[in-house]
């Protein structure tokens, strides 16, 4: 038994979600109000035999596994050993070891690279730059930050003593190149460990000491890896997540510092890249408010304006605040401390995206400006999360784009019911069927062999759904329904679909199926008959007879083989 079945036989998945949201007993599943989304009728339902929940609302799916991962924001790993070290269960699995010393390879690298910012030569212009900044060295030391030392030569001699493991995880980190002769691409920087929700290293984040070069890049990160994903990691978030107050979102690693240095917790940066829609989704899982502070020069203000979306669309209020003099919050903390935080003006963060799109916009000047500036609002409000409102959102657009309220409310609402409508027509008659059928079949998975062979006879393998063509491929591949087996192959839209299949508990008919077969089969023969008539083969009259024969017996007689079943 592996640790993912040992887990599953050892935790039960509703004691698990009822630390969440309150399970109530409804027939055989367990049912409450959704832990992803606002929900205000119960329309989340949990399977405890088949190890499964299922928001009839959201569409939020999975197992016990995917669970833990969507709630405490965790990868599969993680999620892995979160819940063995709760239940107190020893895991085996190699792959489990593997990544276990990848991270105390990364633990041991940042021990050294403290000792040589706290006691070598080498440390020292770092230390007198830290300092310079009002940032001791015991400080530093509690925060992990460390030196990467100039040249490369002194991480090479302790490079050279690891084992080939430890070397392949430098060269993955990006501690190593593969260019001859270089060491370090990060030499000469100070070192900041970037951790994970439970506080493991997953890579590093390196800053120059002096930045007047704007050929060099500021800051310089660990490669991208299948552990080291910036879109993911957030500097410092480990720590600002258990904070009481909202989010602060900074734009660089000495931000966040001065903010734990000036004694304000939350502050977050997301490591020289933009603020993405998957640290927003992250930040939402634990946060419901943030601040976006950052620098007060206009990529500053681009970059809040950017982040100031992504957070309003996942659900999160979001303030601003603009350090003055176009300073850096580093800088401007560094002179006004606590104190300055706190008298600080704290935008509507609504107000200061539309004021971006006025300025951007020539201030609206002309009738063309005002519906561009609606267009770029747009998207934003499609998207945006339900628990915030989109009647307050209209009522601002009115006010700062100086048009009727009405004049907006029909541009939104018009644009929101054309993807309506879009999303609809796409998921037709033969869509629902063809989802009817591998219902059918994954609830009866020993009915998948007849099925197949009557598929395979009338040349059955187009489908409608895309999602529905890549489960009936596994299917093929494998040669069986088994959702479990099927389950193991996806992420995404076609686990959910199996998820949901599993857990509903509408049946379906022998007699409906044959039907919805049968209509799937002719409308499959129909195509045929239509490619044939087309083509310029001397036989195609004899070969449009015989699919006319075909269709003309399975209508009046129904499926050759459906009794088998």
């Amino acid at each position: 038994m592996d640790d993912r079945e040992k887990i599953r036989n050892e935790v039960s998945i509703v004691d698990t979600i009822s630390e969440y949201t309150k399970l109530k007993k409804t027939g055989s599943s367990w049912t409450g109000l959704c832990p992803f989304h606002n929900d205000k009728n119960p329309s989340f339902s949990v399977s405890e035999d088949k190890g499964l929940y299922n928001c009839f609302a959201c569409g939020a799916s999975g197992d016990i596994f995917k669970f833990i991962q969507e709630k405490q924001n965790l990868d599969f790993s993680e999620a892995l050993h979160y819940l063995a070290e709760k239940h107190n269960i020893q895991l085996t699995g190699k792959r489990e070891k593997s990544k276990k010393s990848y991270f105390e390879v990364l633990e041991n690298l940042n021990d050294w690279l403290i000792k040589v910012f706290q006691d070598s030569d080498y440390g020292k212009p770092f230390r007198d730059y830290m300092e310079k900044r009002g940032f001791d060295h015991q400080w530093c030391k509690e925060y992990g930050i460390g030196a990467f030392p100039p040249q490369g030569q002194l991480l090479k001699s302790y490079i050279l003593k690891k084992t080939n493991l430890e070397k392949k995880i430098f060269l993955e980190v990006g501690l190593i190149s593969k260019a001859k002769n270089k060491w370090e691409p990060l030499a000469g920087r100070i070192s900041f460990p970037i951790r994970d929700n439970i506080g493991r290293i997953r890579g590093f984040s390196a800053r120059i000491l002096n930045d007047k070069n704007k050929k060099i890049a500021k800051y310089k990160n660990s490669i991208e890896s299948e552990i080291f994903k910036k879109s993911q990691l957030l500097y410092n978030w480990h720590n600002a997540k258990k904070s009481k107050g909202p989010l602060i979102l900074c734009e660089g690693q000495s931000d966040v510092l001065r903010f734990e240095k000036e004694g304000i917790k939350g502050a977050v940066a997301s490591m020289g890249t933009a603020f993405s829609e998957d640290h927003a989704y992250m930040v939402k899982r634990v946060k419901d408010k943030a601040v976006v502070v950052m620098d007060g020069d206009d990529k500053g203000l681009i970059a809040a304006s950017k982040a100031i979306g992504r957070l309003l669309k996942a659900g999160i209020e979001p303030l601003v605040v603009i350090p003055p003099r176009k300073k850096d919050p580093d800088e401007w903390l560094k002179e006004e401390g606590k104190k300055g935080w706190d008298l600080a003006t704290k935008q509507d963060a609504l107000d200061f995206y539309l004021n971006q799109i006025i300025e951007e916009e020539n201030n609206l000047k002309t009738e063309i400006s005002k519906q561009r500036a609606i267009e770029k609002i747009k998207p934003l409000i499609k998207d945006m999360n339900e628990s915030i409102s989109k009647q307050q959102i209209i009522e601002k657009i009115s006010q700062k784009f100086m048009l009727p309220k009405h004049l907006v409310t029909t541009e939104i609402e018009t644009s929101a019911s054309n993807d309506q409508k879009n999303k609809t027509a796409t998921k037709n008659k033969f869509l629902v069927e063809e989802e009817e059928v591998f219902r059918y079949l994954f609830k009866n998975p020993t009915k998948w062999k007849i099925v197949s062979e009557i598929f395979k006879k009338y040349k059955v393998n187009e489908f409608q759904s895309q999602k529905i063509k890549n489960i009936y491929f596994v299917m093929n591949t494998i040669d069986s329904a088994d959702p479990e087996l099927i389950m193991k192959q996806f992420e995404g839209e076609e686990k959910s679909f199996i998820a949901e299949c599993l857990i509903s508990e509408r049946e379906t008919t022998l007699y409906d199926m044959e039907e919805i077969i049968k209509m799937i089969i002719l409308k499959n023969l129909k195509e045929e008959r239509r490619i044939v008539s087309m083509s310029a083969k001397k036989d195609r009259l004899k070969t449009i007879d015989k699919i006319n024969k075909t269709i003309n017996n399975i209508s009046q007689e129904g499926v050759p083989g459906w009794n088998e079943l």
